[in-house]
């Protein structure tokens, strides 16, 4: 499941709760492109937040989605954790940084809303949401948490003050690994200055493999 940067402590992120893979899941459910737009209809008309549990236990809420929509790759949220005060929010928030969790969608189907394929493929046409949990390995392989508010955002920032890059050099150092420092880029600082640059931080990141 990218996201917007804010402070580490604010615990938000974006991801892709479901998605439209046209591949079945590993319960053999494929979602059809409109499934979620009655309940994220229903869920605007009453201004009201789908929960963020902890691994589907309804006794394990760790925070809120405070944005979800249909788009043409899936069900895209936007959450935030409740990382003052509960502690599996925190522990999702430090799993989440390193790639550790999925999403994972809690719905209902009503009548009328799945359909049989030949193949023993259930198509699913229409959902009823009720939560969204963090899950290590969830039913969609194609949801992904793609960006973690607050490591991106310091991560930059230290490499544009210790290491003076350009905003947007800082922002390539981050999404591509050394590769930012050396590509193409409009900003470019002087090609020997990042090679020697990118030299420095490749010994500064052997520290810690």
């Amino acid at each position: 499941m990218v996201l917007k940067r804010s402070d580490v402590s604010n615990g938000t992120f974006r991801a892709l709760a479901a998605s439209f893979s046209g591949r079945p899941d590993r319960q053999g459910d494929l979602l059809q492109p409109g499934v979620f737009q009655h309940s994220l209809a229903d869920l605007a008309s009453r201004g009201a937040k789908l929960p963020l549990l902890w691994q589907h236990d309804a006794a394990e809420p760790i925070g809120a989605i405070t944005k979800a929509e249909e788009t043409r790759a899936g069900l895209e949220v936007e959450g935030q954790l409740a990382v003052d005060g509960v502690s599996n929010a925190k522990r999702a928030h430090s799993l989440m940084r390193v790639g550790g969790l999925s999403l994972s969608i809690g719905a209902s189907c009503p009548p009328g809303g799945a359909e049989l394929q030949d193949d023993g493929t259930r198509l699913l046409k229409k959902l009823d949401l009720h939560e969204i949990s963090a899950v290590a390995v969830p039913a969609d392989a194609g949801a992904v948490i793609h960006t973690v508010k607050g490591f991106e955002i310091d991560f930059q920032r230290a490499a544009r003050v210790y290491f003076g890059l350009p905003k947007r050099r800082a922002e390539l150092l981050m999404q591509k690994g050394l590769a930012g420092l050396t590509g193409p880029d409009p900003e470019d600082l002087e090609r020997a200055a990042l090679e020697r640059l990118a030299a420095s931080v490749d010994r500064l990141f052997s520290q810690f493999r």
